[in-house]
């Protein structure tokens, strides 16, 4: 009977062996320290530990199913909520300001999308807008690089932050995904959006984000003083400020972008940023006579601020945009942490042929090579051994991309940490053919365009 039983007994000890042995494969998913990330009903709200302040001060969001922010259901347990609508929440900085942004009155947070001259979606789920040209949606919490790959953002995936990834489906076939990201110690959060057709082109395709800014409703008034840009922002990219008080330093919220410069985003295409004559609830993308995008341009009144992307030709290949929104109540330093968020590095572009390499690389660094449409270059033949971000080492790494086809634009682009590098443009030519390699930076992102033919 005994030695029946010895193979079976053994089999059975191995598996729980093995099994013992293999822990994480069973781990369940939890955000960085410091951090929440909870998926509750069809809401996904974020959470940080702020900067500076006391431990329980975070910038907060809750997230819909749409994309938008205002969550239709009470936050869970660990986020506190300002009371501007229950324990619901939009987007709250605790202890820095003294509500919420979008919650109070009239709740008025959406993004627009146009197509042709005409409206044909506009998301605003939970808010008194309402949601319509969206055939499916849904939001889930990002745990995995993987999770971005089917939107094509795959390289902006960031382990130490907390993420949150839009799905939409629109009635006409465009096919769109938003991803949030909030990192620990910010005051700021960061949005992406990829686009793209399910098949053929759509022309003239817009897409608006818009919202009345609250944030000092219940202290001093509904109104926010809105003005266009800011002289420290001047050259670095678009942006709009919404002042809590008719002034311009109470508590400012502001969407900065630099997508669009110096063809860093896609060619042809703008960003624009600014405020609407037209009141609340502004979704009219084309209406240009009601918005107001003029550098200094200021409006005190309770109506929306808008960014507005002007994509053009949207096809099958996604075309990738960003922007930042800010409410650090501190507007020296909410500008200071931006660039900050965005510096260049001081790194060397060098090509022979179809062949690119970046040397005197910064350990607190990390690179890519994207093509024309911003999608990062991952794994595989042409491109030598480099396949998405890649953290580089001071001094001392040479990245190579080889393989390059002559007739693409290439882009190197690099985050970071540092602030106030000063990288010169430079143009590098090769003798053994007419190829270069421009060199250019800015506040936002240093990159480098491939191009077949000198300039």
């Amino acid at each position: 009977m005994k030695s029946k039983l010895r193979k079976p007994l053994s089999l059975m000890l191995a598996v729980i062996f093995s099994l013992a042995l293999m822990p994480t494969a069973f781990a369940e998913w939890s955000p960085p320290a410091n951090m929440l990330a909870v998926a509750q009903g069809t809401d996904v709200f974020l959470s940080n530990q702020a900067e500076s302040g006391p431990p329980e001060q975070r910038l907060q969001l809750g997230i819909t199913k749409d994309g938008n922010f205002g969550s239709t259901g009470n936050a869970p347990a660990g986020f506190t909520a300002s009371g501007a609508a229950g324990r619901r929440i939009g987007m709250y900085m605790t202890n820095d300001v003294t509500t919420d942004f979008f919650m109070p009155g009239t709740i008025d947070e959406s993004f627009t999308v146009g197509v042709g001259g005409n409206k044909v979606a506009t998301g605003s789920y939970g808010s008194s807008l309402g949601s319509s040209g969206i055939s499916s949606s849904s939001t889930q919490i990002v745990k995995e690089a993987g999770d971005l790959s089917e939107a094509s953002l795959s390289g902006s995936y960031n382990a130490a932050a907390v993420q949150a990834l839009t799905t939409l489906t629109l009635a006409n076939g465009l096919k769109i995904y938003q991803l949030a990201t909030l990192e620990n110690g910010k005051k700021f959060f960061h949005m992406e959006v990829s686009m793209s057709t399910t098949s053929g082109t759509m022309e003239n395709v817009r897409y608006m984000r818009a919202f009345d800014p609250d944030h000092r409703s219940n202290t001093i008034s509904f109104a926010t003083n809105n003005v266009v840009g800011h002289p420290e922002l001047t050259g670095y990219g678009t942006s709009v400020f919404a002042y809590g008080a008719n002034d311009q330093k109470t508590s400012p919220f502001f969407f900065f972008s630099n997508w669009n410069l110096d063809d860093k985003g896609k060619p042809g295409a703008t960003v624009q940023a600014g405020y609407t004559t037209a009141g609340l609830c502004f979704t009219d993308i084309y209406n240009d006579s009601s918005m107001v995008f003029t550098p200094e341009s200021s409006l005190y009144r309770d109506t929306d601020i808008i960014i507005r992307f002007s994509l053009g030709t949207v096809g099958t290949e996604p075309v990738v945009f960003d922007w930042y929104a800010s409410m650090d109540s501190n507007v020296t330093s909410a500008i200071e942490n931006i660039l900050k968020a965005t510096a260049v590095s001081d790194v060397k572009v060098e090509m022979d042929d179809a062949t690119m390499s970046i040397t005197d690389t910064k350990s607190d660094y990390k690179y890519a090579l994207v093509d024309e449409t911003g999608k990062v270059i991952t794994a595989g033949a042409p491109y030598g051994h480099v396949s998405g971000w890649v953290t580089g080492t001071d001094g001392d790494t040479s990245l190579d991309w080889t393989g390059l086809d002559p007739s693409t634009k290439y882009r190197v682009v690099t985050m970071g940490v540092l602030a106030g590098e000063d990288v010169t443009g430079t143009e590098h030519d090769t003798a053994a053919s007419d190829k270069s390699i421009i060199v250019t930076t800015e506040a936002g992102k240093m990159y480098a365009l491939y191009k077949a033919g000198a300039d």
